[in-house]
C-alpha cells in the first residue's frame, strides 16, 4: 500500500510539472496536452531554425561584401604601384641603348644628330607620361567606385550591426554572470556549461566583423604609400598634380562606421569586451551587496 501511495505521488508530480518547449514560454494548461503541445513544439523549432539560418545568411552576405571591398583595395594598391612601369621601361630603353663594351651605333648617331635624338627622347618621355597618366586616371576612377561601395555598405550595416554588437556584448556579460553565479551556488552544472559554450559564438561573430573591417582600413591606409612609390619624379606636371590629388584623398582611410559612432576595427572589438566586463562587474557588485 505504501509503495502504491509513493508511486501515485510521483505520477502526480510528473503530470503536474509543465512540459518543456525549445523556447522558455508560458503556455496555458490546454497547450500542455496532445496534440497542442506537439504543434507548439514544432512551431517553435521551425521558428528557431528559420531565424538561425536567416542570421547566418545575413552574416555571410555582409562579410562577403567586406572581403570584396578589401580585395578591390588590394588590387588598387597593386595597380597604383605598377604605374611606375612606364618609367622602368624608359630606364630599360636607355640601358639597352648604352649596352656593350664599345661605342654603339646609336651613340654614334646621337653624336652626329643630337637635335634629332633629343627630340625623339622628349617624344618618348611624353608618350610614357601620357600612358602613366591614363593608368592613374583609371586607378582614380576605381578608387571612386570603391568609395561609393563602402558608403552603400555602411548605409546598410550602420544600425543592424550596431544592434548586433550591442546584443553580443550584453549576451557575453549575461553568460559569464550566469556561469559565475551557478558555479558559486553549486547549482546545475549542465546549465553552467551551456552558458560557457555559447559565449564563444558571440565572441566569434563580433570578432569577424571587426577583423574584416580592420582589413579595409589597413588596405586603404596603404594607398598613399603605393602612390608615392610609383615613378612620379620624372613625369610631367600634369601627372604629378593628379597624383597629389589622389594622395590627398586616399590619406583619409575608408572605414565602415556603425551607429554613427563606432567603426568596425580591432579597437571596437576591444570596446565590446570592455563593455561586457563593465556590465558583468556592475551586476556582480549588485549581487554581492544583497
Amino acid at each position: 500500500l505504501a509503495s502504491r501511495l509513493f508511486s501515485s505521488d510521483d505520477v502526480v508530480e510528473e503530470t503536474s510539472s509543465p512540459l518543456k518547449t525549445p523556447l522558455p514560454t508560458w503556455t496555458p494548461a490546454a497547450a500542455q496536452r496532445s496534440p497542442a503541445y506537439e504543434a507548439l513544439y514544432l512551431f517553435e523549432a521551425l521558428c528557431l531554425t528559420a531565424s538561425s539560418q536567416a542570421l547566418l545568411c545575413i552574416d555571410v552576405f555582409f562579410i562577403d561584401l567586406m572581403l570584396l571591398v578589401a580585395a578591390e583595395l588590394r588590387v588598387l594598391n597593386d595597380n597604383v604601384a605598377a604605374v611606375s612601369a612606364g618609367a622602368a621601361r624608359s630606364d630599360s630603353r636607355e640601358d639597352t641603348a648604352g649596352h656593350g663594351s664599345g661605342v654603339s651605333t646609336v651613340q654614334q648617331r646621337s653624336r652626329e644628330f643630337p637635335d634629332t635624338f633629343s627630340a625623339f627622347d622628349v617624344l618618348v618621355d611624353r608618350r610614357m607620361s601620357e600612358d602613366m597618366y591614363r593608368q592613374l586616371v583609371g586607378n582614380i576612377r576605381h578608387h571612386q567606385m570603391i568609395i561609393e561601395c563602402v558608403e552603400l555598405l555602411q548605409m546598410t550595416m550602420t544600425y543592424s550591426i550596431f544592434a548586433l554588437l550591442f546584443f553580443n556584448m550584453t549576451s557575453i556579460c549575461l553568460n559569464i554572470f550566469v556561469t559565475a553565479s551557478l558555479l558559486q551556488s553549486d547549482a546545475d552544472l549542465v546549465t553552467a556549461m551551456k552558458a560557457v559554450f555559447t559565449t564563444p559564438v558571440f565572441l566569434y561573430e563580433s570578432a569577424m566583423y571587426c577583423i574584416f573591417g580592420q582589413m579595409i582600413i589597413d588596405q586603404s591606409e596603404q594607398l598613399p604609400l603605393s602612390a608615392f612609390n610609383c615613378g612620379w619624379p620624372e613625369t610631367h606636371t600634369r601627372l604629378q598634380r593628379a597624383l597629389l590629388v589622389f594622395m590627398l584623398r586616399s590619406s583619409q582611410p575608408l572605414r565602415i562606421q556603425v551607429g554613427k559612432t563606432y567603426e568596425l576595427s580591432k579597437e571596437t572589438f576591444v570596446r565590446v569586451l570592455n563593455g561586457s566586463y563593465a556590465l558583468f562587474n556592475m551586476l556582480y557588485t549588485f549581487q554581492g551587496n544583497k
